[in-house]
């Protein structure tokens, strides 16, 4: 039941913040995608992917995916359906675009 409320919270809090971001990536990163995935792509928890560096094609069509339903999770369903369009675009090409340096 906790669960449930706080995806519903949660949910409600980004349709809120979810206005007038389509063009700035990093407005939409800060409300939407740092927590979990990092400011830069790069995230810090077990079982969260990294999105920097990955291919924009790749991105975007998962973004598209968890907003249509073909792919599920409790918290990128929400996020990515409340995404626009040009949102799922400017992200994908963003992330895209971040050069990652792999150390040995």
């Amino acid at each position: 039941m906790k669960n449930f409320i706080g995806s519903i919270f949660f949910g409600s809090t980004l349709i809120f913040f979810s206005q007038g971001f389509s063009q700035d990536p990093q407005k939409i990163i800060n409300v939407k995608c740092a927590t979990c995935h990092g400011s830069y792509g790069v995230s810090k928890g077990a079982g969260v992917p990294h999105l920097a560096g990955q291919p924009e094609s790749y991105l975007k069509e998962q973004l598209e995916k968890y907003k249509s339903g073909e792919r599920q999770h409790q918290i990128m369903s929400i996020i990515a359906g409340q995404l626009s369009e040009d949102e799922i675009t400017t992200l994908a090409s963003w992330y895209s675009k971040i050069k990652i340096k792999i150390v040995d």
